[in-house]
C-alpha cells in the first residue's frame, strides 16, 4: 500500500521516500471513518466508561497490592 519512490537521500542512504497509493489511502480513510463513528457511539455513555475504568484501577490496585504483600 505504499510506493517506492526510488529517490534516496543524499546524505543518508538507508532512507528511502515512499508515497502511499490510492489503495493506501483509501483504506487511511476508511479507518478514520470507523473510528469516528466508534467514538460517536461512546460518546453518549461517558459516566459508564468513566465507572469502568474506576473499576479497573480498582482491581489493579487490589491485584498489585495481592502480589506485593501476599
Amino acid at each position: 500500500m505504499a510506493q517506492n519512490m526510488g529517490a534516496r537521500h543524499s546524505r543518508d542512504r538507508r532512507s528511502v521516500r515512499i508515497k502511499a497509493t490510492k489503495k493506501g489511502n483509501d483504506l487511511c480513510k476508511s479507518l478514520a471513518e470507523m473510528e469516528a463513528r466508534h467514538a460517536e457511539a461512546l460518546s453518549p455513555d461517558v459516566e459508564r466508561i468513566e465507572g469502568a475504568w474506576a473499576l479497573l484501577r480498582g482491581l489493579e490496585r487490589v491485584w498489585s497490592d495481592d502480589i506485593r504483600f501476599g
